[in-house]
């Protein structure tokens, strides 16, 4: 139950950034904020889990996207 539990907290969490990010950033150009999101997010994972894990945790996901994007592309 405590994963749901999390997983509810979590989903609560998303659709308020989301809607915070809507309200304050809407005229700003997607790539920037997604840039933006992208390198907060990085800095948030290297903060909660250190910087040694969180750095290889931060690159397996940016090669995980590169990755999907490749593929996609391929299809």
């Amino acid at each position: 139950m405590k994963n749901c539990h999390n997983t509810d907290i979590e989903g609560q969490t998303v659709a308020e950034l989301l809607t915070f990010i809507q309200s304050h950033f809407l005229e700003s150009p997607v790539g920037a904020v997604v840039g933006a999101l992208m390198r907060t997010s990085f800095a948030l994972v290297v903060e909660a889990l250190g910087e040694d894990l969180g750095q290889k945790t931060a690159r397996r996901a940016l090669e995980n996207i590169i990755s999907q994007q490749k593929r996609r592309k391929l299809q």
